[in-house]
């Protein structure tokens, strides 16, 4: 099945995700994944019982980014309502990145390390959203089912 939209990075596993709990899921259809950590986290919501509610980029949170001085909108990957043990309904925002994209950069004109930089800026020092960053392993997926 083809893309609604263009790739972002040919890199990285892309496509659509097929919910099987549709009313879980609050955001725009398709779904779309852009990276294989997105896709397994996609499936474990769809199929966990205390994910009540999930949504993919529904959340746009303006800022200011330092490298160029504009204002730019950073889709907010994930907003999921969990279930906790004791009852309880705790709301998150939700950011995907490899590990190594959430480490403080170093200071280079290197492309990938400006990315990284622009990364850290978005969900760390947004002052009206502070977005919990998740980098997300293998073994996290695998100890919560």
């Amino acid at each position: 099945m083809k893309l609604p939209l263009k790739k972002k990075n040919p890199k990285y596993v892309q496509g659509i995700f097929t919910a099987h709990n549709k009313q879980k899921y609050r955001g725009k259809f398709p779904i779309v994944y852009r990276s294989s950590l997105e896709l397994k986290v996609f499936r474990w919501f769809d199929n966990n019982s205390n994910v009540l509610t999930w949504g993919s980029e529904s959340v746009v949170v303006p800022y200011q980014s330092p490298l160029d001085g504009r204002i730019h909108r950073y889709f907010v990957d994930l907003v999921a309502a969990l279930k906790e043990s004791n009852g309880n309904i705790k709301k998150l925002l939700i950011e995907i990145k490899p590990h190594k994209q959430t480490l403080r950069p170093e200071a280079t004109k290197n492309k990938k390390v400006k990315t990284t930089a622009n990364n850290w800026i978005k969900y760390t020092e947004n002052e009206e959203i502070r977005v919990k960053n998740l980098a997300l392993r293998r073994d996290f997926i695998q100890s919560q089912s």
